[in-house]
């Protein structure tokens, strides 16, 4: 997930509750933490629940920023 946040990381394939269609970001935008998580129960994650979730991390990561800019949030994912 390059261009997200000031540090990131993600990953796909089993979560804690070893659910196997999982897609899990976290991402640090100033000084917050951000969490976006996907489960899919029925089968694996694929590459359209990572673009999902990468979008929705892009547009919460993007509205985080504005905010601790003091801007009104507008970020909207591109889907």
């Amino acid at each position: 997930m390059p261009g997200v946040g000031d540090q990131r990381v993600g990953t796909r394939g089993f979560s804690l509750t070893q659910v196997p269609g999982s897609v899990i970001t976290v991402v640090r935008v100033g000084s917050l933490e951000l969490t976006v998580q996907a489960f899919k129960s029925s089968s694996p994650a694929d590459d359209d629940d990572v673009a999902t979730v990468e979008a929705v991390t892009r547009m919460f990561a993007e509205r985080a920023r504005q905010a601790q800019n003091g801007q009104t949030p507008t970020a909207r994912t591109q889907q």
